[in-house]
């Protein structure tokens, strides 16, 4: 209680709401609203509040910054790895991951999401794999890539191209 008289002649508010802490662009205010309370209970004036919600904002927006170029140099990283693994056949792979994503029914969120938690390199080895065992040919896929799932072509598709072939000169 003696304290409390000591920390409201040192400027700190009435009540918890008496902080106007600045919240980062589309936040909500729920952590400031927490911090608030934590603030007015450690006796800490509306100004030093101010600077502190500052100052913690403008440190999580440097480790959202850090963050975001740490993950693209990853995802350079692996792309460039892919590119050196794969060779002259990387646009053609790219290509067929792409359309095994999308005969799957993934949409680019899904498959930029799925790259992201797995990282580009494995996602798209993982996807071209998927690709590959539901292929007619390299860089052709099944009708709609669900004929007879991940074993390849249906028995009618394998006899319509043994027929193709043998008619082939």
């Amino acid at each position: 209680a003696e304290w409390n008289a000591v920390y409201d002649k040192l400027g700190r508010p009435k009540d918890a709401s008496g902080y106007k802490l600045p919240v980062p662009e589309g936040d909500k205010g729920e952590f400031a609203g927490t911090a608030s309370k934590w603030f007015h209970e450690a006796g800490i004036s509306e100004s030093a509040g101010r600077t502190l919600a500052t100052k913690w904002n403008e440190h999580l927006a440097g480790m959202k910054t850090a963050s975001e170029a740490a993950a693209k140099d990853r995802e350079t990283a692996e792309v460039n790895a892919l590119k050196a693994a794969w060779g002259n056949e990387y646009q053609a792979r790219a290509e067929l991951v792409d359309r095994a994503a999308q005969s799957f029914g993934m949409s680019v969120d899904q498959l930029k999401a799925l790259k992201g938690v797995m990282g580009p390199k494995a996602a798209m080895e993982f996807l071209h794999n998927i690709g590959s065992k539901v292929a007619v040919e390299p860089g052709t896929l099944i009708g709609d890539g669900t004929q007879n799932g991940f074993q390849g072509m249906t028995p009618e598709i394998a006899q319509g191209e043994i027929n193709r072939l043998k008619a082939d000169k």
